[in-house]
């Protein structure tokens, strides 16, 4: 069998029904693969829209997201993305051509060593220089990305290996390596952690990424036991879809944009429950100190993520779905947390984080009018108002980039999520600055015939939140960059074909959310409407 016949069977296999590329010289003999297999492979306008695609496939859906790209450029291409995949822990499959393995080395045309470039930013990554290896190095691969913690693994594969031989025995054997485990037991430390659960009088849980990786299943078990214990719920951006946000317990985004009474509860905690969270430097600015006035449990099935931003007197490596139902199989407790309850609930009454500006208010209006649509957002202030104003109740409803912070993510990982739910509606929140980088993406909008796709795009003629952060920092200045031209985006939407609608406050939304196909929908906003932006929780 030829190796590019066996990698579309390997995918078909293990059930990719989507593939997201750009082609070249260094793969063009995978087409010829493709093209007898039953993947349907979409070939975007630029390699970091098939890895952002992959990666709004992966989170919307919870399977693997695959893109292929061609040797020297084509690899380089995808850097940004596959950065992105293993912060947000997302489970991506990224196969690249390179040059024949006799030429590596020495310059050739479109070569690069996107081995070393990609060491810091994946998994792991192979690179096949024998054709028998490659099974083995397939499975393996596969393995890596979905045991443990999920992130993106890259296959470097020279054009000559693609085109060879692989003999049948190999094919349908593979030679595996012996599985490698990365967890211990949670049996070690239930009795520490339930007396530490049942000692405190002011428990919060800050839900985070890992449980949105780990299914539903996870977010009910945490759900049940923080409202059967009285225990209030923040939520990371990562962690957002990990909980349903409609329930009177969860308190919101925590962070330096987050909501203020999500602040509060965790300020007068004395015990928090983190589960499958980075602690990263949005959501806890003041890491050093946060374990002062606090007993931290952190559940990760990272073991390297415990105790490394935040002290924890219990680090757990868990998985978030068995951690969560052990929590959730703890005896009743007394009645003591039902006043920590009740006083934070005092102060969700009576904080205000409803919507300040027009074009947030908008941007609310959208999502409740959309509100059992699959949210995407790009980076910037409307990702924030977003955050604020979505109500997700299922994991992977809510999807952006999270610790890279990439602008352009948006379109295309709305594609991506928008292909693999063809039955669902998503809506993408994004700002003038973000969709310009991948903009080029509104012709695999076009050209794939994707119609339950809103690209809501927030007009304010600059970068809002570079803007909002450098006016707080140097507020005596005048800004040293301008962007401030921005094409007519309805001539952009006529050119692809796509509905074009310009809102204001008195404009039917309803109306225009409810209309057939996709479209683009512009919110001219001002310059001047910022951001949440939690003084106290920047260390201000």
């Amino acid at each position: 069998m030829k190796a590019v016949y066996y990698i579309t069977e390997f995918l078909s296999r293990k059930g990719v029904e989507i593939l997201f590329d750009y082609p070249g010289n260094a793969v063009l003999s995978v087409y010829e693969a493709l093209s007898k297999s039953s993947i349907r492979h979409i070939t975007v306008r630029h390699e970091q829209g098939a890895v952002h695609a992959a990666e709004g496939y992966a989170k919307s859906s919870g399977r693997v997201g695959v893109c292929l790209a061609t040797s020297g450029p084509g690899a380089t291409n995808l850097v940004t993305g596959l950065c992105d995949a293993m912060l947000d822990s997302v489970p991506l499959l990224a196969v690249t051509g390179q040059v024949e393995r006799s030429s590596i080395g020495h310059d050739a045309f479109q070569e690069a060593d996107i081995m070393g470039i990609t060491l810091a930013v994946t998994k792991h990554n192979f690179l096949v220089k024998d054709p028998l290896e490659l099974p083995t190095v397939l499975e393996e691969a596969w393995r890596i990305i979905n045991t443990g913690r999920k992130g993106p693994v890259l296959i470097d594969i020279p054009r000559d290996v693609l085109e060879s031989d692989i003999p049948e025995s190999l094919a349908t054997h593979p030679v595996l390596p012996h599985e490698r485990h990365n967890s211990a037991p949670l049996s070690g430390v239930k009795d520490e952690i339930a007396d530490l659960i049942s000692a405190a009088e002011r428990p919060v849980i800050i839900c985070g990424g890992g449980v949105v990786s780990a299914g539903k299943a996870a977010g009910d078990s945490l759900s049940h036991f923080s409202s059967s214990y009285n225990v209030p719920v923040v939520y990371t951006m990562m962690g957002k879809s990990g909980i349903d946000n409609h329930l009177p317990n969860v308190f919101g985004m925590l962070g330096v944009h987050g909501t203020a009474h999500a602040a509060a509860a965790v300020e007068n905690s004395d015990l928090v429950i983190a589960i499958g969270c980075r602690f990263s430097d949005r959501s806890v600015p003041n890491a050093a100190r946060f374990a002062d006035k606090r007993t931290v449990i952190h559940a990760d099935i990272d073991a390297a993520e415990l105790c490394k931003n935040v002290f924890s007197s219990c680090p757990v490596v868990s998985d978030a779905a068995e951690f969560c139902g052990f929590l959730d199989s703890l005896p009743l407790p007394d009645g003591k947390k039902a006043e920590w309850k009740k006083w934070c609930d005092s102060i969700a009454c009576s904080s205000d984080d409803s919507p300040a500006g027009a074009g947030e208010v908008i941007i609310s209006r959208i999502a409740e009018l959309c509100g059992d649509a699959i949210f995407v957002t790009d980076v910037g202030q409307h990702q924030l108002f977003a955050a604020s104003a979505c109500r997700v109740s299922r994991p992977g409803d809510f999807i952006c980039s999270g610790g890279l912070g990439t602008m352009g993510f948006g379109l295309p990982a709305a594609i991506g999520a928008a292909l693999g739910h063809p039955d669902r509606e998503v809506v993408l929140f994004t700002g003038d600055g973000s969709i310009q980088m991948c903009l080029q993406e509104l012709a695999t909008v076009a050209q794939c015939g994707i119609r339950n796709l809103k690209i809501v795009i927030a007009d304010n003629s600059c970068l809002g939140l570079v803007e909002q952060q450098y006016e707080y920092v140097y507020p005596d200045s005048d800004k040293p960059f301008c962007v401030a031209f921005n094409p007519d985006f309805s001539l952009i939407a006529a050119a692809y074909g796509l509905s074009y609608f310009d809102v204001g406050e008195s404009s039917d939304l309803e109306a225009i959310v409810k209309q057939p196909g996709a479209s683009i929908i512009r919110i001219s906003m001002s310059d001047s409407e910022h951001a949440p932006y939690n003084v106290t929780e920047r260390g201000k």
